[in-house]
């Protein structure tokens, strides 16, 4: 192992961690007599699958936010359908970096909607914290009924006031860009901040000054 470390420029450590798990899971191809598990040795893409479920304490892969030709693109670097034991040690050393190998589904899917808006991490905290808050029922988006508690909350209106139903329908349609019926994460921040970060322009705290006057 100390060899192949040293010509793979691999710690010990890894190769050593990488060796117990390759053998649970390769098989040899059987053609001659003298096999070796850690020369001849083949990890396919089920056993594969498999053993990242293990290391992730999971039960399928569909648990995992990738598919299985997701992590074969990544660990099987000759493309040809099986792991050898040279790929599976850089595979399980660079795993560290990997987002499926340390993250949640949820928080995975949080950082790559951040990376599309072009918001750092901290402030997509903040905002899926507030997503959260208005996602009632926690199924991941908010629905029209949510909406209109947002609203209230938001624009500070007191329950026992009703926003007109054609604001909410119009700031709903804006909120709601693609149409879907929902609001996902990424819709919530780009109105959230469109009408409600500091600095931005608030059309809605201009109407609710209106709409007090008019209920005074």
């Amino acid at each position: 192992m100390s060899d192949l470390a040293h010509k793979w420029d691999l710690p010990l450590n890894t190769v050593l961690e990488s060796g117990h798990l390759f053998k649970q899971y390769a098989v040899l191809p059987g053609f001659e007599e003298d096999e070796d598990v850690f020369r001849d040795g083949l990890v396919d893409e089920a056993a594969m699958m498999a053993l990242v479920c293990t290391l992730c304490d999971i039960v399928t892969i569909e648990d995992l936010p990738v598919t299985p030709q997701d992590i074969m693109g990544i660990v099987d670097k000759n493309s040809d359908g099986t792991v050898d034991f040279c790929e599976f040690s850089h595979w399980y050393h660079e795993r560290a970096f990997l987002e499926y190998m340390n993250l949640t589904k949820t928080e995975i899917e949080t950082r790559r909607a951040g990376c599309r808006l072009g918001i750092s991490l901290a402030d997509m905290d903040h905002y899926k914290g507030l997503f959260n808050k208005f996602d009632a029922d926690s199924s991941g988006m908010i629905c029209k009924k949510e909406f209109k508690d947002l609203m209230h909350v938001l624009m500070k209106v007191p329950k026992d006031l009703d926003i007109p139903e054609t604001r909410i329908t119009h700031f709903w349609q804006e909120a709601d860009s693609d149409g879907s019926g929902l609001i996902d994460l990424e819709e919530f921040i780009s109105f959230y901040i469109k009408h409600f970060n500091t600095g931005s322009d608030n059309p809605m705290e201009d109407y609710y000054k209106a709409f007090r006057r008019c209920s005074a």
